[in-house]
């Protein structure tokens, strides 16, 4: 866990990225103008049996070496920028824009399995560059403890090439790889004279742009939202709440059945935050259709390549009054959502705090959103991993399954979002200064004094 001081908290601020995020997910989910990205480089592709590691080398083992990262390392010389591959393979860069040229420094990494008493100068192993599908560059045979091999790529416009790994020798299986070869300071010139370096690219694929998608969902008369909406009267309007909140009304109208939905979002200027409750009303003088599965929060997070998400949850109170206090109580918890996975949280006994907590924060490689349902009763949440990049995330109020009578209206509970980059534990405190700034009471104009339990 990261340890983050007091004073690290208090003055813990969104960045001008995290609002930018945030803004361009609000304006594509409920102002409806799809996002436009720029070009973005990535590394596509793939090692043999590991994956890149960029601007440090990080091992694994047991006792002294349990966890470790250092700079990358070719003989005696170390490196700050760069790729590591831990074995053969190829990897695809990708690059934003016409580039001119391609350097770098290629060798065999020195490390405890390469260079470790008897291993000293093992590896046989050949790098190459490829563009527009003609090989550009071949080393000679390398093995550890060889000085880097300087190189210079002209790539004449191209918007990518290749980088390979191969094995030299006999190609006979090894317990432990010794070809882990370092593309050191790698970087490229672009047309426009920009420097990209390879170790700041993403892993790809690159994070699609948001979709004008409603993050919501229900079902209405045996139809999903997601066929009727489009079907439906659609108006939009916003109004000024005050110079950090800004109101965006959507209302979508079935002129068959009067039925009217209502979502109200609130977007903040000062924290990268949004949240929104959803309103249905029967307008017409008929019961509606029955009105069901209601998903006030149905989203999908991408991701890019590097990493894999990780729930930060926790348990909630016990569910009964009368059941016996635990040391898992309100105990923080953590769950890896890989391919395929599935995690549900839900209160218990319709107690919001019962069960689990209805608060999570999804993380990925550099960034995340906390998700919070402001429900006082009975609320479920389930988070879906596809098989590429992708998580489903849906939470509402749990089993709706209702009709609406002639002047008739409800409310869903509210979800509220908070977009961040770098560390959670500081997203955190980011959350924390949000609800204070924003939601906690000031009975005569003043925050409450700290609450005290002896």
């Amino acid at each position: 866990m990261t340890e983050v001081s007091a004073h690290e908290g208090l003055t813990a601020s969104a960045s001008a990225t995290e609002l930018a995020t945030a803004h361009r997910w609000v304006r594509a989910k409920f102002e409806g103008l799809q996002e436009t990205k720029p070009a973005e480089g990535c590394l596509m592709g793939g090692l043999d049996s590991s994956q890149i590691q960029k601007n440090e080398v990080t091992t694994q083992g047991y006792g002294l070496y349990a966890i470790a990262s250092r700079p990358l390392r070719i003989a005696d010389q170390d490196y700050p920028r760069g790729l590591h591959f831990l074995s053969e393979g190829e990897v695809v860069v990708h690059l934003p824009e016409p580039a001119d040229v391609f350097e770098a420094i290629v060798g065999v990494d020195s490390n405890r399995v390469t260079a470790f008493y008897s291993n000293a100068g093992r590896g046989s192993v050949i790098a190459t560059v490829e563009v527009g599908g003609q090989e550009v560059f071949r080393s000679d045979t390398m093995c550890e403890g060889m000085v880097g091999v300087p190189l210079t790529v002209q790539l004449g416009g191209a918007t990518e090439f290749v980088l390979g790994l191969s094995e030299a020798g006999e190609g006979t299986v090894q317990r432990v790889n010794f070809n882990q070869v370092d593309w050191a300071e790698a970087r490229v010139t672009l047309a426009s004279g920009k420097v990209v370096w390879l170790g700041d690219l993403a892993i790809g694929p690159v994070r699609s742009p948001y979709t004008t998608d409603v993050p919501f969902s229900f079902c209405y008369g045996d139809r999903t939202s997601r066929e009727l909406l489009d079907t439906w009267q659609l108006k939009r309007s916003q109004r000024q709440l005050d110079e950090s909140r800004t109101e965006l009304l959507v209302t979508y109208t079935d002129e068959e059945t009067g039925l009217q939905m209502r979502c109200v979002a609130v977007k903040y200027t000062d924290f990268p935050v949004v949240e929104w409750t959803l309103y249905f009303k029967n307008t017409s003088s008929n019961p509606t259709p029955i009105l069901e599965n209601i998903q006030v929060l149905d989203t999908c997070l991408e991701r890019g390549g590097d990493g894999e998400f990780l729930l930060h949850h926790g348990n909630g109170s016990p569910h009964s009054g009368l059941a016996p206090q635990t040391p898992m109580q309100y105990a923080p918890l953590e769950t890896l959502l890989g391919h395929g996975a599935e995690k549900k949280l839900a209160a218990m006994e319709g107690l919001p705090a019962g069960g689990d907590l209805p608060y999570f924060n999804v993380e990925w490689f550099g960034e995340g959103t906390i998700v919070a349902v402001g429900w006082p009763g009975q609320w479920s949440a389930k988070f879906s991993r596809d098989d590429t990049n992708g998580l489903q995330m849906r939470a509402g109020q749990e089993l709706t399954h209702f009709k609406l009578l002639p002047g008739e209206e409800v409310r869903t509970p509210l979800i509220a979002m908070l977009f961040w980059q770098g560390d959670w534990i500081r997203s955190q405190n980011i959350w924390r200064r949000w609800m204070i700034t924003h939601n906690l009471p000031r009975p005569g104009g003043e925050l409450p004094p700290p609450q005290l339990e002896a």
